[in-house]
């Protein structure tokens, strides 16, 4: 039920503009979790009775589930926010991502030199450089269309990178809400085919990463989740009245805290 909810929190996130799943998947302290689930799934589809066996394949579905739930069941809710409450919901997700460094830097605290704060400083400029307001002129053809669907899920696997916002850097954005809606099967297959393969190889290379270099990849995902989630947040929470922006990134930032406060408590009673 946990992971079910944890995949709620990571569904309202990947259905607001700007802000990625892969970020609260950091914040909630399962990435790593999650890329080495997605890599099993991967190496043993020629074997389903492991698969389906496995405490991975479970993890995976009750994330799934709440994914979706996140996507399609808060949609209306967090179309209203936008709407009515932008600032204030955009900056308690500032004060969320701002809180979470201090807890996401924890699982690294022992391994910490100075000097590798190179790698977030490395990771925070590719994310405000990707995150940035840029489209590029791209046709609509199945091969476009493929390496949307690659890129898209690329980012969207990576914290502080909305794979919403690199299909609308790429122009696909519209088309893409627009064939899903008039279910142009061809364009909506061959987006799919893009984005497993892309999945595929990026939990591949990303548990590589974590299980050589765990300190380093963790700090560069600390750069990029600041670098390209609160660029975005940031240049939407632009207003007149700061005092709403401060006040609302203070709740966000609480907010963690006492989650993390209470999650530690139900382990000290496990």
């Amino acid at each position: 039920m946990a992971t079910y909810f944890k995949g709620l929190v990571m569904g309202v996130a990947d259905a607001i503009p700007g802000v990625s799943g892969g970020t609260f998947a950091l914040i909630l302290g399962i990435y790593t979790r999650l890329i080495s689930s997605i890599s099993f799934f991967f190496a043993n589809l020629k074997n389903p009775r492991k698969v389906l066996v496995s405490g991975d394949f479970y993890f995976l579905v009750a994330l799934f589930l709440g994914i979706v739930t996140g996507v399609l069941g808060l949609a209306h809710l967090m179309g209203f926010l936008l709407a009515d409450f932008r600032v204030q919901t955009f900056s308690f997700f500032i004060g969320l991502i701002l809180a979470s460094v201090f807890f996401i830097f924890k699982q690294v605290r022992e391994d910490f030199r100075p000097w590798l704060l190179v790698f977030s400083l490395i990771g925070f400029v590719i994310g405000f450089l990707v995150s940035g307001p840029a489209q590029v002129a791209m046709s609509h053809s199945l091969i476009y269309i493929f390496v949307s669907g690659f890129l898209a899920i690329c980012a969207m696997i990576l914290p502080g990178i909305s794979g919403a916002y690199i299909l609308a850097i790429l122009g696909q954005y519209e088309y893409m809400l627009s064939s899903l809606t008039d279910f142009n099967i061809p364009v909506i297959l061959v987006f799919i085919f893009g984005a497993i393969i892309s999945l595929f190889l990026m939990a591949n290379f990303l548990k590589w990463l974590l299980s050589r270099y765990y300190t380093h990849a963790i700090l560069f995902l600390i750069g990029i989740m600041l670098g390209g989630g609160l660029r975005g947040l940031f240049e939407k929470s632009i207003v007149t009245s700061p005092e709403w922006m401060v006040l609302f990134i203070l709740i966000g930032a609480s907010t963690l805290v006492v989650l993390e406060f209470v999650a530690r408590k139900r382990e000290n009673l496990v």
